[in-house]
C-alpha cells in the first residue's frame, strides 16, 4: 500500500523551510545595514567641516547684504539731510518761519534716525551741530519778533516757534522777558518828567497818564497774544510786566518818598496806580508792592498835616490881605476842587489807620485858627460810628481847610487893623459911636470875607465832585461859617438896631422906675434915640454903598439879611414914637415912616 503523506505535516515543513530562508535573508540585511551605518558615520565625519564653512559663508552673505542695505539707507538719509540743509541755510526772513520750522522739524527726525547708525558718528555730530546752530537762529528770530511793539501781525510765526520749543522752558521765559523789555523801552524813550521847582504843577504834564494808558493797552495786547499762542497763564502775564513794576515804577515811587511833592502830582500818581490796580494784582510784584504800601503810609500823613501849615504860612506872608483875598482864596479853593476830582485817591489816603478825625490838625505849635473859630458840628463828633466813615472824614478835612483859610484871613485882617488902630490918636477915633474906624473896618472885613465865601459856595456848587465830597455835613459847616461873617458884615446894621433896642429899653426902664410920662427927660432920650439911630443907619448905608456890589446874588443876599435885621426894629420904634408928640420938629428926628424907610432900603441896597 502506497504510503500516505499528511497534509498538515507538509505545510509545517514548507513553513519551516521558508522561515529558515527568511532568517538568512534578515541576517544579510542586517549585515548590509551595519555596513551602510558604518559608511554613513565615516561620511558625516568628513561632511561636518564643510557644513560649518557653508553656514559661515551664508552668515557673511547676510551681513554683506545688510551692510549694502544700511549704506543705501544712510545714503538716502544723507540725501535728505542735504536737502533740508539747503533749505535751512537760507534766511528765515526769505523762506518764512513756517517753512523753516517744518524743515527743522524734519531734520530733527532725520537726526533721530541717524542715531542707530553708530558707525557714522562724524556725520551725526556734524548734522546735530547744524541743527543746534539753526535752532539758535530760530531763537534769535523769535527775539526779534518779540521785540516788536505790535506783535499781533507776527503771532503765527511766534506761535509756530514757541510750539517748536514747547519743551524748552528757557526759550519761553526768554520770550516773556523780551516782551517785558518792550515795555521798559517805553519808559526809557519817554521817561516820566516833573519839575520839583515849578511853582504850580499842571495836571497831565509829566506823562504819567500816557504811560498808564500804554500799560493798560499792552496788558490787553499781551494777554491776547498769550491766548493766541496757547500759552496764557496769569503767571506768564505777570512775568512780562515784572520789570516795569519792580524797577521802573518802583524807582519813580521812591522819588515821591524822598522829595515833597505837589499834592496834585501825588494824586495823579496815585490815581494812575489805582487804575493799574484795577487790572494788575500788586502783590505779584513784591518790590513794587512794598514801595506802594510805604508810599501810601508816608504821603497820607504828610499831605494831611502839611496842608494846614501851608495855608497859615501863605496867609501870614500875604502883604495886603484886603486886596489879595480873592487871589488867595481862589488859589486854595481851586486846590480843593482839583483834589476832590481824585476822590478814589482821597479815600485811599484816608484809609490809612494813622488818619483819624482831626489828626490832620495836630501841629506844634498849634494851628492858630483853632483858637479863634471852627465850624465843627458838635452833634456829629460824638457819633463813634460816623467819625470812622471815610466820607465823613473827607468832608471834615475839606471843611477844616475852608475854616483854616477864612479864619486865618480874618486873623490877618484884624491884626492889620489893630496895627493901624495903634497909630491913631484918641481924638481921631469915633469907635464909641459905633460908626468910626474899628466898627466900620469890622463890617468891611465881614463884607470882604463873606463876598469871597459866597464865591467859594458858587465854585463848590459848580463842582460836582467837591460838592459831593463835602456832603450835608460840609454844607452845614459852610452855612455856619457864613453866618459868622454875615454877623461881622452886619456890624454897622447891628449897631443901628442895637441903638433902638438899647434906648427903647432904657426909656421903658425910666418910665417904670421914675413914673415919667413924656416928661422932658423922656423927650430928650427919644430925640437922642432917633438922632443916634439916624446917624448909625445913614453911616451903615454909606459904608454899604462904598462896597459897590455888582454881583446880583450877593447883593440880594446881603440886602435880605440887612432888611431882616433892621426893618422890624425900626417898625417897632416908629410904632411907639412915630407920632412925633415928643417934639415940635418932627421932620428933624423922624426922617422916614415905615413905607419910606423900606423904600429907602430897597433903593439904597439895590
Amino acid at each position: 500500500m502506497t504510503a500516505m503523506i499528511d497534509i498538515d505535516e507538509a505545510d509545517v515543513t514548507v513553513l519551516n523551510q521558508n522561515l529558515f530562508k527568511s532568517q538568512e535573508l534578515f541576517l544579510k540585511i542586517q549585515t548590509s545595514l551595519s555596513n551602510i551605518l558604518d559608511k554613513s558615520l565615516r561620511a558625516l565625519t568628513k561632511i561636518k567641516p564643510i557644513l560649518k564653512d557653508v553656514n559661515q559663508l551664508t552668515k557673511e552673505q547676510k551681513e554683506i547684504n545688510n551692510g549694502i542695505g544700511m549704506l543705501e539707507d544712510v545714503s538716502e538719509i544723507c540725501n535728505r539731510c542735504s536737502e533740508y540743509e539747503g533749505v535751512l541755510n537760507q534766511s528765515i526772513d526769505l523762506i518764512g518761519v513756517p517753512k523753516f520750522v517744518l524743515s527743522l522739524t524734519k531734520s530733527k527726525g532725520v537726526l533721530h534716525e541717524f542715531k542707530q547708525y553708530k558707525k557714522f558718528k562724524g556725520v551725526f555730530i556734524n548734522f546735530a551741530t547744524l541743527i543746534d546752530r539753526l535752532e539758535l537762529s530760530l531763537q534769535n528770530n523769535l527775539q526779534k519778533l518779540s521785540h516788536r511793539e505790535n506783535t499781533l501781525d507776527s503771532t503765527n510765526d511766534i506761535k509756530i516757534t514757541l510750539n517748536y520749543f514747547k519743551e524748552n522752558d528757557y526759550v519761553q521765559k526768554t520770550f516773556l522777558r523780551h516782551r517785558g523789555e518792550v515795555l521798559v523801552q517805553k519808559f526809557i524813550s519817554q521817561p516820566i518828567k516833573f519839575d520839583l521847582n515849578a511853582p504850580i504843577y499842571e495836571r497831565g504834564s509829566n506823562g504819567l497818564t500816557e504811560l498808564t494808558d500804554y500799560l493798560l493797552l499792552h496788558y490787553e495786547i499781551e494777554k491776547q497774544l498769550l491766548l493766541e499762542l496757547d500759552i496764557y497763564t496769569e503767571q506768564r502775564l505777570t512775568e512780562i510786566f515784572s520789570h516795569v513794576f519792580n524797577e521802573n515804577l518802583s524807582g519813580f515811587i521812591k522819588v515821591f518818598e524822598d522829595e515833597p511833592q505837589d499834592p496834585i502830582l501825588l494824586f495823579e500818581l496815585l490815581d494812575n496806580l489805582l487804575r493799574l490796580g484795577e487790572v494788575f494784582e500788586f502783590n505779584k510784584f513784591p518790590v513794587f508792592n512794598a514801595n506802594w504800601t510805604r508810599l501810601i503810609s508816608s504821603t497820607s500823613t504828610a499831605f494831611f498835616n502839611t496842608t494846614f501849615i501851608r495855608i497859615e504860612r501863605k496867609v501870614v506872608i500875604t502883604k495886603n490881605p484886603d486886596l489879595q483875598i480873592p487871589e488867595l482864596i481862589i488859589e486854595w479853593i481851586s486846590k480843593l476842587r482839583k483834589w476832590s476830582e481824585f476822590d478814589k485817591c482821597m479815600l485811599l489816603l484816608m484809609a490809612n489807620p494813622k488818619i483819624k478825625l482831626g489828626t490832620w490838625l495836630e501841629s506844634s505849635p498849634s494851628l492858630r485858627f483853632l483858637s479863634t473859630y471852627t465850624s465843627v458840628l458838635p452833634e456829629y463828633i460824638n457819633d463813634n460810628e460816623l467819625i470812622k466813615e471815610p466820607a465823613y472824614l473827607i468832608s471834615s478835612f475839606y471843611s477844616d481847610v475852608i475854616d483854616c483859610l477864612f479864619v486865618n484871613v480874618e486873623i490877618e485882617m484884624k491884626k492889620k487893623e489893630n496895627i493901624l488902630a495903634g497909630q491913631l490918636t484918641p481924638a481921631s477915633s469915633t469907635t464909641s459911636l459905633g460908626i468910626g474906624g474899628d466898627i466900620q473896618k469890622k463890617s468891611t472885613q465881614g463884607f470882604l470875607i463873606i463876598k469871597n465865601l459866597i464865591m467859594v459856595e458858587t465854585i463848590i456848587n459848580r463842582s460836582a465832585k467837591l460838592y459831593e465830597a463835602l456832603g450835608k455835613w460840609g454844607q452845614e459847616r459852610i452855612r455856619k461859617l457864613k453866618n459868622r461873617y454875615l454877623k461881622m458884615f452886619l456890624d454897622d446894621w447891628n449897631y443901628a438896631s442895637y441903638i433902638i433896642i438899647r434906648d427903647m429899653t432904657q426909656i421903658s426902664t425910666i418910665q417904670a422906675t421914675q413914673h415919667l410920662s413924656n416928661a422932658n427927660k423922656e423927650k430928650e432920650l427919644i430925640k437922642e434915640l432917633f438922632k443916634n439911630f439916624n446917624d448909625a443907619f445913614e453911616e451903615a448905608l454909606r459904608n454899604y454903598q462904598r462896597f459897590n456890589i455888582t454881583d446880583v446874588n450877593l447883593r440880594n443876599l446881603l440886602a435880605g439879611e440887612i432888611k431882616k435885621l433892621i426893618l422890624n426894629a425900626y417898625f417897632k420904634l416908629y410904632d411907639k414914637y412915630g407920632s412925633g408928640e415928643w417934639t415940635k420938629n418932627r421932620a428933624k428926628y423922624i426922617k422916614w415912616d415905615k413905607k419910606s424907610f423900606e423904600q429907602t432900603l430897597n433903593e439904597k441896597l439895590g
